[in-house]
């Protein structure tokens, strides 16, 4: 996985923080709401704040293509698509049969 400037640098050279620290969930938290970010530091709910640039669909497509992998929480998007939208493809002319125990609407 290539780590960013933010990972190498603060959080695990200045910070001390490993790698499983980062990913573990109870030191850092992330967040698409600028202002939410703010106030928190502003309560004291947290310590620093960092507010990054979204990832470029280019620089993910050139890390992707050279067979790395990009850090936590890189690549979140929104709006989001569905996963089976993305994984599963959709044929229209499929049959799907339903068990006994689906729901149905």
């Amino acid at each position: 996985m290539r780590a960013g400037p933010l990972h190498l640098l603060i959080l695990e050279h200045i910070l001390g923080m490993t790698s499983e620290q980062q990913m573990g969930g109870e030191n850092i938290r992330y967040s698409q709401d600028e202002e939410a970010v703010l106030q928190a530091l502003a309560k004291e709910d947290f310590q620093a704040a960092f507010i990054l640039n979204a990832t470029k669909a280019e620089e993910i497509q050139t890390i992707v293509a050279s067979g790395e992998k990009m850090p936590q929480k890189s690549t979140y998007f929104y709006p989001k698509l569905p996963s089976g939208l993305i994984v599963n493809k959709i044929d229209p002319e499929e049959q799907i049969e339903l068990g006994p125990e689906a729901v149905r609407v």
